[in-house]
């Protein structure tokens, strides 16, 4: 379609140029208001055409986008769940050590923590 598109814009372009160069006025000022008429026809359905290809690029491009920001907000649930996790593990971990339930041998954290409890009430 689009070769016969040319082909007819190029003919139209021949016939519009002998026209200016072989013919009175009169006849030159229709013909270039008939190409200009038919030029501006072509440029809407072009654009029209532009439009309609575009269309399914521009809803894939929307789709992907979307599964994109799905997949970064399940990351960042799944992540601040993780988090909130160790964190809770941490903090009973560390009451535990304070306390002297938790077995201070199986953390570094808690062998530093129980450490400096012992010798604190060492010292009272």
């Amino acid at each position: 379609m689009f070769k016969q598109d040319v082909k007819t814009i190029t003919q139209d372009a021949g016939t519009f140029y002998d026209t200016i160069f072989n013919h009175p006025k009169d006849n030159v000022n229709k013909e270039i208001k008939s190409f200009v008429r038919e030029f501006e026809s072509n440029r809407n359905n072009r654009n029209m055409s532009r439009r309609l290809r575009q269309d399914p690029y521009q809803q894939d491009r929307k789709q992907f986008m979307d599964n994109q920001n799905q997949a970064k907000q399940e990351f960042d649930n799944e992540f601040k769940e993780r988090e909130q996790k160790l964190i809770k593990e941490y903090r009973t971990m560390m009451e535990e050590a304070l306390r002297g339930v938790y077995d201070p041998s199986a953390s570094v954290t808690s062998n530093i923590t129980s450490g400096s409890s012992s010798k604190h009430n060492d010292f009272h």
